[in-house]
């Protein structure tokens, strides 16, 4: 069980707290769901996971883990006793398979491409990239098939960046485009797509702790040597600490 002072919990959302009292945490919840908080102005459903949790002046949950997919369910269970282990990616056999950035939510806004969408967050990723053979690909935009959407260095040639938006021109590195297309992008199906199953994780964490699993356990959005991990970007969002993902 992880348990934070309030004061370290809520540094992120620059001392919102520092001078008002400690309110009951049903009435915070109530009230983000009209999309804002008396006094507070409007704040994220991030925050909302926050307050759930709180007791007195202490933030208590149960904690939240990533690991690999392709580690034997044996060695998972071993490894943390009593917790909840969840397949976020393409392979789950649950409705926790609408978490994979390739599972076609459809209607996902494409960053800077207003007012063109996507199917999957995967297909705004790939159709963005620009090679040294090929420009991006609006058929990856389309595709709801979960199959197909990598675009590889081996067929198209030498990465040139990411192309900040459909008719952009300018290309971004690798970690900006992370920055600025990625993130945001799962950060959308997350708060306009996600919630029931997000909520259904959180009732999850009311009694045990929680392992998501996932082909990439990168949580380090500045580490380009390996893919950055959506489960990740999950337990972020999970924790209130989706904003500092990007830092």
């Amino acid at each position: 069980m992880a348990v934070l002072p309030l004061e370290a919990a809520t540094a992120q959302w620059a001392g919102l707290y520092a001078q008002r009292p400690l309110l009951h945490p049903h009435r915070y919840t109530r009230h983000t769901e009209l999309g804002s908080v008396p006094g507070l102005g409007r704040i994220s459903r991030s925050f909302t996971t926050i307050v759930f949790f709180m007791h007195q002046n202490f933030i208590v949950m149960k904690a939240v883990f990533v690991d690999s997919k392709r580690k034997s369910v044996e060695t998972l269970v071993k490894r943390y006793p009593g917790a909840r282990i969840v397949d976020v990616t393409s392979k789950a056999t649950d409705d926790f398979v609408r978490f994979s950035p390739f599972y076609p939510l459809k209607g996902i806004p494409i960053p800077y491409s207003e007012p063109r969408t996507a199917k999957c967050v995967e297909g705004i990723w790939q159709g963005l990239k620009v090679f040294e053979k090929a420009d991006i690909s609006t058929g990856c935009f389309a595709n709801d098939t979960m199959k197909d959407l990598k675009r590889t260095v081996r067929k198209y040639g030498a990465p040139r960046g990411h192309r900040k938006g459909v008719n952009g021109t300018e290309l971004l590195g690798y970690i900006t485009a992370r920055k600025l297309i990625y993130l945001p992008s799962y950060l959308w199906v997350l708060e306009n797509r996600l919630q029931p199953e997000l909520s259904k994780l959180r009732k999850i964490l009311e009694t045990q702790d929680l392992v998501l699993l996932d082909y990439d356990t990168n949580g380090d959005v500045h580490d380009a040597s390996k893919p950055l991990s959506h489960a990740s970007l999950i337990k972020a969002y999970l924790e209130g600490n989706y904003l500092a993902a990007q830092d």
